[in-house]
């Protein structure tokens, strides 16, 4: 009898340091189900053999062991145990293969922000939470500089070297609410609640600043590159498609006007009227309307 207590105690023991382990992971319920289960099992090797003791007056030795209560009570509540956490692990893995399915399908895989889809799904739910008057939203709209260039010199791997390193650079900023996402090849937007437009226009200025400042390093020495960005801050009930329509026009406003610097809706106010006028003529032309900018302008 005490051998039996101190080999299943011993067993309890060393599965309880397991516990330790696994509650650094329970952020989903089927998470803290599987801790519960786990739990469950440790505890049974305490508290089931004393029970059968308590409960069962028949002689337990060597001999009757394989025919005690105690055993068949072993062999039952470990099966039930085992069974169940096989089901909760069985169940835990096909809920996490299905969330991997559907954030790799709103997830741009060379740059790791959202792609056009995901993205669109992102600002609809911003949207739907603050169109109370007073709810500021801010975009940061972004294209690399000469981009086209950037591949025909230094060939696409180099050009998707660059996309990756513009993607991470903006997933810093995409916290605390924030969405950001590749909307086109060289294209990328942030979308920032409770921001106001001379707040979204100190982001912008922050991520241009450390883009222009990375050295990408090459066979022909260490190269630098620049972005131009477009700010817009949300008007009441304005759709995405008008929100970036807006950040567009500041973004081909900085394009404009010398590459690398960052320009938003009031900067058009301020400029020559007839030069607004053919950005935007040219917009048209381009078919720039669209929620999602095709790219490419250079």
């Amino acid at each position: 009898m005490i051998r039996a207590f101190a080999v299943n105690l011993g067993n309890g023991l060393i599965l309880t340091i397991g516990l330790f382990a696994i509650r650094s992971h329970m952020h989903r319920a089927i998470e803290k189900l599987i801790f519960g289960v786990y739990l469950v099992m440790c505890l049974q090797f305490v508290v089931r053999p004393v029970m059968v003791f308590l409960l069962d007056d028949a002689p337990f030795n060597v001999e009757t062991y394989s025919d005690s209560i105690f055993f068949i009570v072993l062999h039952l509540v470990v099966g039930v145990i085992a069974v169940t956490m096989a089901m909760t692990l069985f169940v835990s893995f096909s809920i996490q293969m299905i969330e991997d399915l559907g954030e790799r399908s709103i997830t741009d895989s060379l740059s790791g922000l959202l792609n056009r889809r995901g993205f669109e799904e992102a600002a609809a739910r911003l949207f739907s939470l603050t169109d109370e008057p007073g709810e500021a939203v801010c975009l940061v709209l972004a294209d690399i500089d000469r981009f086209k260039l950037i591949n025909d010199n230094y060939g696409h791997g180099f050009g998707d070297v660059v996309i990756a390193r513009t993607g991470s650079l903006f997933r810093g900023y995409a916290n605390g609410g924030r969405s950001a996402g590749r909307v086109g090849g060289e294209e990328f937007v942030l979308l920032m609640p409770s921001t106001r437009l001379e707040d979204g226009r100190l982001f912008a200025e922050a991520i241009r600043r450390k883009f222009s400042a990375y050295k990408f390093h090459t066979d022909q020495g260490a190269l630098k590159f620049s972005a131009s960005f477009g700010v817009a801050e949300r008007r009441p009930g304005e759709t995405l498609t008008e929100l970036l329509s807006r950040a567009d026009a500041a973004l081909y406003f900085s394009k404009e006007n010398g590459r690398d610097r960052v320009s938003d809706e009031t900067d058009m106010d301020k400029s020559d009227p007839s030069k607004a006028l053919d950005a935007l003529e040219r917009r048209h032309r381009r078919g720039l309307n669209a929620p999602v900018i095709a790219g490419g302008r250079g």
